[in-house]
């Protein structure tokens, strides 16, 4: 009887010690659900997306080569109340707002003109706020960018207000709405160096922005300067020395094609030349890269000639200046007494220099 008892008071100690333990963690338990509770809603955030919506930007005097964000708050760009004793939801733009502001500058604003200017685009503030006005909601997106360009700054500061029933689905139009008016106040700053003389002054143009949404459409229109920009003509004529083949003078024609490449031809005295050239970017004065075949004395020596050249422009407004390139001439033949003249018994490298300079708009 005595171990019966004995017995039955051990297992009760342990099922008490059990009891203690397992009510000091469920206590802690509960405290960490609890604090986590509280927690949850500053942890919480709600992303929007910046749509790839293109716009048509007429007169446009700029590209974007880069995009930076000097923002002091990176986190976020705005945040919101969900309801009555929430804590604010903090939005941010999925993918990053760099990334989208990015996206945005280049496949809107590429180079396409020899005019158009080199920018870079400082992202300064991104802020999105909404509220409740009556039955509807309002919906506030500013943005300031800074433009930096020829060793000069810009800044341009867009705030976009809509009364709308969703503000939130609709934060990212405002967005891409104050982006555009932003690079609209800076495009207004440039000057127009290209002008058509001959197209009647007085003519309105103007910037045109079209979301082909099929939630939200909206076109907006802003004037611009009434001059009319004159198409870029990148074409070239050279005329110089050992221009035209290898020549004593020579002129030469490039036509270029919508991009980077070109087709190079040209004839003098005495010979001529004919290939492509690569460019390393699309405005007509750019270095380029030229692949070759010339002709010395029509037909006393010929190869294919590998060269890199590139232009000073004197004079802008007529895109006139010198143009200089130089290279090496892989040698496919040369007249036997040619060679004897110039190499003797030696005889002709495999290679020899090639060169060409003159004027050329």
């Amino acid at each position: 009887m005595q171990e019966i008892i004995y017995y039955i008071l051990q297992r009760a100690y342990i099922s008490d010690r059990i009891f203690i333990f397992a009510k000091k963690k469920m206590k802690s338990f509960f405290t960490w659900i609890i604090v986590l509770f509280l927690l949850s809603p500053t942890f919480s955030q709600r992303t929007i997306e910046i749509k790839d919506i293109p716009v048509n930007f007429k007169d446009q005097r700029f590209y974007v080569v880069k995009v930076e964000d000097g923002r002091l708050n990176k986190d976020f760009i705005g945040e919101i109340k969900t309801g009555i004793g929430k804590k604010p939801e903090k939005i941010d733009v999925e993918g990053g707002l760099y990334t989208a502001v990015e996206r945005y500058f280049k496949n809107n604003f590429p180079e396409q003109y020899d005019y158009q200017i080199p920018v870079t685009v400082l992202i300064r503030k991104t802020e999105i706020r909404q509220g409740v006005i009556k039955s509807l909601e309002n919906g506030i997106a500013v943005v300031v960018l800074e433009f930096e360009y020829e060793g000069k700054r810009f800044e341009a500061k867009a705030e976009i207000y809509d009364e709308v029933e969703d503000a939130f689905s609709t934060h990212e139009e405002r967005i891409r709405n104050a982006l555009y008016e932003c690079s609209v106040q800076f495009n207004k700053t440039l000057p127009i160096e290209f002008r058509s003389e001959d197209e009647n002054i007085g003519i309105e143009d103007a910037i045109e922005i079209v979301f082909d949404d099929d939630d939200h459409v909206n076109t907006e229109k802003y004037e611009t300067h009434k001059d009319r920009v004159r198409p870029e003509k990148r074409n070239l004529i050279v005329i110089g020395y050992q221009i035209g083949g290898y020549s004593l003078i020579g002129v030469e024609y490039e036509i270029r094609f919508p991009g980077y490449v070109g087709l190079n031809m040209g004839a003098g005295l005495f010979g001529y030349t004919g290939g492509v050239k690569m460019h390393t970017s699309k405005r007509k004065n750019s270095p380029f890269f030229c692949l070759a075949w010339k002709d010395a004395g029509w037909g006393f020596l010929n190869g294919l000639a590998i060269e890199f050249g590139g232009r000073w422009i004197w004079s802008k407004s007529k895109d006139f200046g010198l143009l200089a390139q130089g290279g090496l001439l892989l040698i496919n033949y040369i007249d036997p007494v040619y060679e004897q003249e110039l190499y003797g018994s030696i005889g002709a490298p495999p290679a020899m220099l090639s060169l060409g300079i003159g004027l050329s708009w």
